[in-house]
């Protein structure tokens, strides 16, 4: 295992854990990622366990990802899109916080069998994204739907409700105008006003409206 840490005393403190642990070899250390690629191909090791700040500025995740080896990342502070721009570019381990030589091992050794790990606190912080992206998606989604739905017909009057109502059991304009006790013209005249509130072209299609929106029943 190789350390990368730009603080003298974080670097000790990993070596410390990680000498505790049986199954590991650390076999070198050094202060930034500038200095990471010679190392790597002195000590060719399994794993780098490497702090954010050590990070060189001209240095990128695809980069690092780019070294062929696992990198188990250490932060004190991570935000979820920093987190899912790190695993996109194929870092495997983060942990986040203060961590035992123990979570370490085994952070390494399941990286390396091709696992993702995350410590608690920021595995909870990138769920909470992934819902927050998730009902995002479903929004858009049914935004989208809601677009292609047939709009919603102008409303109708009480009477002209009525009529189509009559019109959907397929009475004739002389049957309404008698149940209404109004003239035929009249009828005429609101069977025209609803076909042009509903773009019907027809009684057939005016109902078939009617009954998607909910204003007569069978």
């Amino acid at each position: 295992m190789v350390i990368c840490a730009a603080s003298v005393s974080t670097r000790a403190e990993l070596e410390q854990l990680l000498e505790q642990q049986s199954n590991i070899e650390v076999l070198g250390a050094v202060q930034s990622t500038k200095h990471l690629r010679s190392t790597l191909a002195e000590t060719d090791p399994d794993v780098v366990f490497l702090h954010l700040e050590s990070i060189a500025e001209d240095m990128s995740w695809k980069e690092l990802h780019g070294l062929g080896v696992i990198v188990v990342l250490l932060v004190n502070r991570l935000d979820s899109a920093g987190a899912e721009a790190a695993i996109a570019e194929g870092i495997q381990a983060i942990l986040l916080g203060d961590v035992t030589g123990a979570q370490l091992a085994t952070a390494a050794a399941a990286a390396a069998s091709g696992l993702l790990i995350f410590s608690r606190d920021l595995a909870n912080l990138v769920r909470q994204a992934l819902v927050v992206h998730t009902r995002e998606q479903l929004d858009d989604v049914r935004a989208e739907a809601g677009s292609l739905l047939e709009p919603f017909p102008e409303k109708l009057t009480q009477r002209e409700l009525e009529v189509l109502e009559m019109m959907s059991e397929g009475l004739s304009n002389k049957e309404i105008a008698a149940l209404l006790n109004i003239s035929v013209h009249t009828a005429k005249f609101h069977i025209s006003s609803i076909l042009g509130k509903l773009g019907a072209s027809s009684r057939t299609e005016a109902t078939a409206i009617g009954l998607r929106h909910g204003l007569i029943t069978i």
